[in-house]
């Protein structure tokens, strides 16, 4: 089963939008810390990163592998 450039060009997408949609939610919880005086640790920042790169390839992965996210994961 081939997918087709469409399939292929809105599946980027959504992974785009996945992404950024986390690093929105990343840059809310670190603009409320700061807003408390808290300062939220380097590797904090970067766990959280590897945590949305982790997502954004998981969801590469079942977009080539034509496979529900769910399978995979799980």
């Amino acid at each position: 089963m081939a997918i087709s450039a469409t399939g292929l060009l809105i599946g980027i997408l959504n992974i785009g939008i996945v992404v950024v949609l986390l690093l929105f939610v990343g840059l809310l919880i670190e603009w409320l810390a700061g807003q408390f005086g808290l300062a939220l640790p380097a590797q904090a920042r970067k766990l959280y990163l590897i945590f949305v790169l982790l997502v954004a390839l998981i969801m590469a992965v079942s977009l080539v592998a034509g496979a529900p996210m769910l399978r995979i994961v799980g």
